[in-house]
């Protein structure tokens, strides 16, 4: 929980650091726009996201009745 507090600061502080260049707004700014997405809502998302959101989606997703095996042996 701990390492998944620590990624979520460092995410905002990214995103906000974006925020320091015109060009880097103005392409998030379309980019997103098109996704119907703003992107000043993307500091609040983030804020809602919780330890327990994202360990019942990876369980969910993880699922071992649909996971596969390659085993690579040499010549």
């Amino acid at each position: 929980e701990e390492d998944f507090n620590r990624t979520k600061k460092k995410n905002t502080g990214q995103l906000l650091k974006s925020f320091d260049s015109i060009t880097n707004i103005a392409n998030s700014f379309i980019a997103n726009n098109f996704k119907g997405i703003n992107i000043l809502d993307y500091v609040d998302v983030i804020k809602e996201v919780t330890f327990e959101d994202v360990r019942d989606r990876l369980n969910s997703h993880l699922n071992e009745e649909f996971s596969v095996i390659s085993i690579v042996e040499p010549k």
